[in-house]
């Protein structure tokens, strides 16, 4: 028995197939609206990953940037991709995982350069020149910073972090007046354009250099303004770099009751983001003031606290 005929199944296919035509096509008066909200969670990701970073919560730092990473690649967003791999790459760095940094920076370079993109690959080589100056590989560190600010001859934003970088290697490298001129044209840059954050690492660098060429009065202005822009962004792990400046300015200074003061400050600044190692690092130099003081009571205190935390790692 047939249960339809010729005709009939003609009209069911031929209902069927202008079905399925009708569900990829739209009303003729309505054009679809291009969307980009994974692009945005990623931007999103990634601020959250910055905040991180500055407050040295490193894990969750990585944690955001592996978010936004992901969300970038899920619509093949090749720049966003390659800055997710820069930033945890800088992760990496910050915790010293010098091979894992250097990792994620090349994975960056890759896309950068296949994609053409000058801007990306001058920064991402910037990042490859601080991660070399971790290594104490200054001339290869150079070379590198070199090559990208020559990619970066239009971004001032990118030129002044790499001049930073070229101007940490030449320290290094006790080449003074070449690191100074570096940091004050990254300086100048970083006013113009309002990067707070890059500004307070500026001064701080230079805040450095003054006191160990014994120019106390002109790195005590340095720290100053590297602090007040630090606090404008609340850059926490700047500014708790910012009060030991003026701490190891003020000891050099023979001060011990300033030296002392600001040695705690960044001590307590640390406490609050759960830096041990950090703490540890400051103990030392609040027990030398304190012995320096004749406070034996507090000198006591910071070497019971430093032995303590240095069991619990």
């Amino acid at each position: 028995m047939k249960i339809f005929n010729k005709p009939a199944l003609g009209a069911v296919v031929l209902s069927a197939f202008l079905l399925l035509g009708s569900c990829s096509s739209l009303p003729k008066d309505k054009a679809q609206k291009p969307v980009s909200q994974s692009r945005v969670k990623a931007a999103e990701y990634t601020a959250s990953g910055n905040l991180r970073l500055n407050r040295g919560d490193f894990a969750m730092a990585a944690t955001f940037f592996e978010m936004a990473r992901d969300m970038n690649l899920s619509v093949d967003n090749q720049e966003g991709a390659a800055q997710s791999y820069n930033s945890l790459g800088k992760v990496y760095l910050a915790t010293g995982n010098l091979a894992g940094a250097e990792t994620q920076f090349l994975r960056a370079l890759s896309i950068a350069r296949s994609l053409e993109d000058t801007q990306l690959e001058g920064r991402t080589l910037g990042l490859q020149g601080e991660m070399m100056i971790a290594r104490g590989e200054t001339a290869a560190a150079r070379e590198l910073i070199t090559r990208g600010l020559t990619l970066l001859a239009g971004d001032d934003i990118g030129r002044a972090v790499l001049l930073h970088n070229l101007a940490t290697a030449l320290r290094q490298e006790q080449q003074v007046v070449e690191a100074e001129e570096a940091l004050k044209t990254a300086a100048a840059l970083n006013e113009k354009n309002r990067q707070f954050s890059e500004l307070g690492g500026n001064y701080y660098l230079l805040a450095s250099l003054a006191s160990r060429q014994g120019r106390y009065q002109e790195a005590l202005d340095y720290a100053a303004r590297a602090l007040a822009n630090d606090k404008i962004v609340e850059n926490h792990l700047g500014i708790a770099l910012d009060l030991f400046a003026f701490g190891r300015i003020y000891q050099n200074m023979k001060d011990w009751n300033r030296a002392h003061d600001h040695f705690l400050r960044s001590f307590l600044v640390y406490e609050t983001l759960g830096l041990t190692q950090k703490m540890i690092d400051i103990l030392f130099y609040l027990e030398e003031c304190a012995a320096a003081l004749g406070d034996r009571e507090n000198r006591e205190l910071y070497r019971t606290t430093r032995d303590l935390l240095e069991e619990s790692l």
